[in-house]
């Protein structure tokens, strides 16, 4: 079984929660449960032992007592049932360090562990009950300091909260298409492209003193995923944009972003053997100090990946 390296992307959508902000928030509760279902997830996250890097853990606990075992003696291969004891309980690991300049990370996973937009669906979910949590605190201050709140005091503080967490999974251009087919609606594209290159753009005022351009395609209603899905790859392949963002709606009717970018399928990739004897005897109140952490940061920073995960968004 493989541990492989994937690329994602947030972005904060209400002014008065940034990531910065967000991020601060959980290390204050890092660790604490979260029950999902018939499984426990902890997120673990250190905002400040790496000075450009939000380092991060995701721990699943898994709700069983006992596994199953292949055993082989003499030929005979047979199934045998083991009992954990105690407290003792089956979990799973996914480190991801995050950029805190532009909000593009790399998260680890393998099969059965905590999948990428799984975790993004929980960020976002955390981003929602602290953006409501804070949103609710000033209005309670703002009545407890001035005796009451006009509605439109009240709205001016609502605006401030308007918009959730944008977790967006970086893609690769030659898979775009395969990729985009999969949504069931796609709403809008958006990319970016160097001043110097962007000869179809050749009438547009002031170019020539622009460093970078970006644009934003907004869909009409009836047009089908498979249509749209064709022409934006066509579109990403014929402008070779430094970066891009896709927005689709999921099979559950979720909003998700994709983002584009010149890169590989996954961002490295090692045996699940060899990296979980590394997590042997792990302090997770330290997991930021671990070599893992250590690593996934070094990876950010290479040569050949610094381009994606230093790249300047604003």
């Amino acid at each position: 079984m493989k541990v492989r390296m994937f690329g994602f992307d947030i972005e904060a959508g209400a002014s008065a929660i940034s990531v910065k902000k967000f991020m601060n928030h959980l290390s204050t509760v890092s660790g604490a449960p979260k029950k999902i279902g018939e499984i426990e997830r902890r997120i673990f996250i250190d905002d400040a032992f790496n000075k450009n890097y939000y380092l991060g853990l995701v721990v699943t606990v898994k709700d069983q007592k006992r596994f199953c075992k292949l055993e082989n003696s003499k030929g005979q291969i047979k199934i045998t049932v083991e009992n954990l004891t105690g407290d003792d309980k089956l979990m799973d690991f996914n480190f991801f360090v995050i950029n805190k300049s532009n909000g593009i990370g790399l998260y680890q996973h393998y099969h059965q562990s905590c999948g990428l937009n799984v975790f993004g669906g929980q960020l976002v979910s955390c981003y929602k009950e602290f953006r409501e949590s804070e949103l609710n605190s000033e209005i309670e201050r703002e009545n407890k300091n001035n005796g009451g709140i006009s509605t439109k005091k009240e709205q001016e503080i609502k605006k401030k909260y308007r918009g959730g967490l944008r977790f967006a999974q970086l893609v690769r251009k030659e898979s775009l298409e395969k990729i985009l087919k999969e949504y069931k609606e796609l709403k809008a594209f958006e990319f970016e492209i160097s001043a110097l290159d962007a000869n179809v753009r050749n009438g547009i005022p002031l170019l020539g003193y622009a460093k970078k351009l970006r644009e934003k395609l907004t869909f009409q209603k009836g047009w089908g995923v498979s249509v749209l899905a064709s022409e934006i790859a066509k579109a990403v392949n014929q402008i070779n944009p430094k970066s891009g963002r896709v927005h689709a709606v999921n099979m559950f009717d979720e909003d998700v972003s994709l983002r584009i970018f010149n890169m590989p399928d996954n961002f490295g990739e090692e045996d699940f053997d060899d990296v979980a004897l590394k997590l042997h005897n792990l302090d997770l109140n330290s997991f930021s100090k671990h070599k893992v952490s250590k690593e996934m940061v070094k990876i950010c920073g290479s040569d050949d990946y610094q381009h994606i995960f230093e790249a300047d968004l604003k």
